[in-house]
């Protein structure tokens, strides 16, 4: 699968099919024009293309598609009360053909995110929970029971919608090991809003096909068709190569500290940029990140809303596809200066494992160390990154363990065995 025309969003929205399945007189409009729209639509289109391209790039509509003519149609009750009439946006074409290409864009995966409770899904339909709710009741005439229904009502619904609340998440923190009293060893894990999650797996769905051209053979954290296994399984063949014919030859195993948490924004559309993902498509993954806030959960109590200016949020479908874009640099960067280790049984070279940030480093002699060292300081400095040392591992696998390269303190070689990726390799498992 070639890499996809980043640069223009509509081929993917695919405007001509929304255009030409809009209905006359269904869609209220202060001027319908979508007959209009249908028979000049090879000449329109184009344009209307153009427009939406550059209001996607500055993230504002055009000012006409941006106002609405507002009417109100009567509910039940007394019309003269407020509350019992029903506010209608009267929206312009252009503005509806857009909304609608969202829309099926987002339809396909609304089944795999919404519970079975709620209908609001192709496939699903209103008679599905009238009918379960019917059964229900019958059954339990048949054999009574306790139970209550609440048909609960929520005032102006669709007008009380906060628009920051869509991309505010509910931060709470889940316990990592070691030392709870310490910060580091919690993970803050983001609650967000289904409206939220909905638009980030449809961008997810959308680049998860092409991580595979995108990123080296190196990394398998999100890629298709790779799999953590697939590491586990190449350095433990590498530990067992290298005792059957000795080869002085060190792991390291670089543990990146809050490595989601510390990733820099603009370090991060840069490097979209610098694959290519094109303007458009990257500009829909900033409204995710631009102004955005988070509500602190600690003992059941929320804490005054925290701007978020850096980090991508662990809880988000599209985090693990960012944070493999993101770290990136630093493999590509290691394996361009590294020797690595070549064997007859392997196929190529290995210089570099990844699984997220967990990276594991193969390393000869001190020259090695320092390039690596000197990869982890270029790459801290671009993207506010920063190796934990005190949590990194590293396995010695040649023969003379008195001559292993000095490493950075407090680090120190083992010859033992080490844990990489939970799973324990080496000679003497604790």
């Amino acid at each position: 699968m070639g890499v996809p025309n980043w640069k223009d969003p509509l081929l993917w929205m695919n405007l001509a099919l929304p255009c030409t399945t809009l209905s006359l007189g269904k869609h209220l409009d202060w001027m319908d024009l979508t007959e209009f729209y249908k028979k000049f639509w090879h000449l329109l289109g184009p344009e209307l293309i153009k427009t939406l391209n550059a209001s996607c790039q500055l993230g504002e509509l055009p000012q006409s598609c941006r106002r609405a003519l507002l009417t109100l149609i009567p509910k039940k009750g007394d019309m003269l009360r407020i509350e019992n009439w029903r506010p209608i946006s009267l929206l312009c074409t252009d503005y509806k053909i857009f909304s609608k290409a969202l829309a099926s864009r987002l339809a396909p995966y609304l089944s795999s995110l919404l519970k079975k409770t709620n209908v609001s899904v192709p496939k699903r339909s209103i008679y599905d929970n009238i009918s379960l709710v019917r059964d229900i009741i019958e059954l339990c005439k048949e054999s009574p029971k306790d139970l209550g229904l609440l048909l609960l009502d929520q005032e102006k619904a669709f007008d009380r919608v906060d628009h920051r609340y869509l991309f505010d998440a509910l931060l709470t923190l889940i316990p990592k090991k070691g030392d709870m009293l310490r910060i580091e060893n919690w993970r803050p894990i983001s609650l967000l809003c289904t409206d939220y999650k909905i638009f980030s797996k449809a961008l997810a769905s959308r680049l998860a096909p092409y991580l595979s051209s995108l990123l080296k053979e190196d990394q398998c954290y999100c890629v298709p068709k790779r799999s953590i296994y697939d590491n586990i399984s190449l350095v433990r063949d590498i530990i067992e190569l290298c005792k059957e014919s000795p080869k002085d030859l060190g792991l390291l195993l670089l543990d990146q500290e809050k490595a989601f948490d510390r990733v820099d924004h603009r370090y991060l559309f840069e490097v979209l940029e610098r694959f290519g993902l094109g303007s458009t498509f990257i500009s829909s993954i900033k409204i995710l990140y631009n102004n955005i806030y988070s509500v602190l959960k600690i003992n059941n109590e929320l804490v005054a809303p925290l701007s978020i200016n850096k980090g991508i949020r662990q809880g988000c479908p599209l985090s693990g596809l960012l944070y493999a874009l993101s770290i990136e640099p630093l493999l590509v960067s290691v394996h361009c200066r590294l020797t690595g280790v070549s064997l007859s049984q392997l196929e190529r070279p290995i210089k570099v494992l990844a699984y997220a940030d967990d990276v594991c480093v193969f390393v000869q002699d001190i020259n090695d160390v320092n390039i690596v060292r000197y990869c982890l300081s270029l790459f801290e400095k671009a993207s506010s990154a920063k190796v934990n040392w005190n949590k990194t591992s590293a396995l010695w696998l040649g023969p003379l363990f008195y001559l292993a390269p000095r490493l950075p303190a407090p680090l120190s070689w083992a010859n033992d065995g080490v844990k990489y990726l939970g799973v324990f390799l080496g000679n003497n498992p604790p």
